[in-house]
């Protein structure tokens, strides 16, 4: 994709005019909302003057958003393409599969077969997990699709939840270098250690004091923003939000907060620019 020249407008003019991806489109400025899950809209959202990363986080979900991608990318340059998708089996669901050392290689031969630009939403959640034996079936998927993102050299799409410490040693002992952070929620010294391994933190359209200090704590080169709509955001013009977030924690202009992130979510799917 090409990217357009942004006009240098005062700050409160942007956070006047932030209402929808218009407003985007009137300065000449492309979005990237890098984690969504398009699949669940009861309506596909319009993707006019923007891209995205669609992800799935169960076999159903995965084919749904292949299937989206393909459509919506129908008649595209490769190199103009809008929809980028991330396929993987989450610990949400991996928890509740009694069978999961047998469902699980099946269920990565069927997404791999979508040729997915990321492998994910994959991690651990002890939000969720409770018992010790949901625990260890999030443990083995994570490990297993983990390994395969790591050989084939495919990005990884993080899903995290109270288990920042344990995800981040996991990814370190398997030299995972290139992982986002999908929603991170951890604290900004666990933000500097991701970016520090190569990872790159992503934020979703919710403020708190200890997102600012690990926007902060990274900088603008490791960070991407997100919707995860329609569960966090509910559109994906709640990105708006999100950039707003950043730009106010690093006191940058939107319209930089915006080209950056975008630069960095392209890079991250290994997309031309």
């Amino acid at each position: 994709m090409n990217k357009r020249r942004a006009t240098s407008l005062p700050q409160h003019f942007f956070r006047a005019q932030l209402r929808s991806k218009a407003f985007f489109r009137a300065i000449n400025m492309e979005i990237f909302d890098a984690h969504c899950h398009l699949e669940s809209f009861k309506e596909l959202p319009s993707l006019s003057g923007m891209a995205c990363a669609t992800s799935g986080y169960s076999a159903e979900s995965n084919a749904k958003n292949a299937k989206i991608r393909d459509m919506l990318n129908s008649g595209t340059e490769p190199s103009k393409r809008r929809v980028f998708l991330s396929c993987g089996i989450a610990p949400q669901t991996a928890q509740e599969v009694g069978g999961i050392r047998d469902m699980l290689p099946l269920w990565i031969e069927q997404y791999m077969a979508a040729r997915p630009d990321a492998i994910g939403e994959i991690g651990l959640d002890w939000h969720w997990g409770k018992s010790a034996e949901q625990k260890e079936r999030q443990l083995y998927a994570f490990e297993y699709q983990l390994e395969l993102a790591v050989r084939k050299g495919i990005p990884v799409v993080i899903h995290c939840r109270d288990a920042v410490k344990e995800t981040l040693s996991m990814l370190e002992s398997y030299g995972a270098r290139k992982f986002m952070m999908h929603c991170f929620t951890g604290t900004h010294e666990e933000a500097a250690r991701a970016a520090g391994m190569g990872g790159i933190i992503s934020v979703p359209p919710l403020r708190n004091k200890e997102r600012k200090k690990s926007v902060k704590a990274v900088g603008m080169g490791k960070i991407v923003c997100e919707t995860d709509s329609p569960y966090i955001g509910k559109t994906l013009n709640d990105i708006n939000v999100s950039l707003q977030i950043v730009s106010d924690s690093l006191s940058i202009p939107l319209e930089e907060a915006a080209a950056k992130s975008y630069a960095n979510a392209l890079q991250f799917y290994s997309c031309p620019d």
